[in-house]
């Protein structure tokens, strides 16, 4: 289960994410978890990154008079 940032709610339906890890084992999950974690940390800087782009074009845009 995780959190959605506060900067990337409006990308979402709900404040958190929940994933079933279908293992009973506690270090298979906790690898699992790790893993998954790292995925959507890395999806959400790209999700941040492609925000940030449009953010400067529109500004680069407003200040070269486009």
């Amino acid at each position: 289960s995780r959190r959605v940032p506060s900067d990337l709610r409006d990308h979402y339906s709900y404040h958190r994410i929940v994933r079933g890890l279908r293992t009973t084992s506690a270090q298979k999950a906790k690898v699992q978890a790790s893993i998954t974690s790292a995925k959507l940390e890395a999806y959400w800087n790209q999700v941040r990154l492609a925000k940030s782009d449009v953010i400067g074009m529109l500004v680069r845009d407003s200040f070269s008079g486009s």
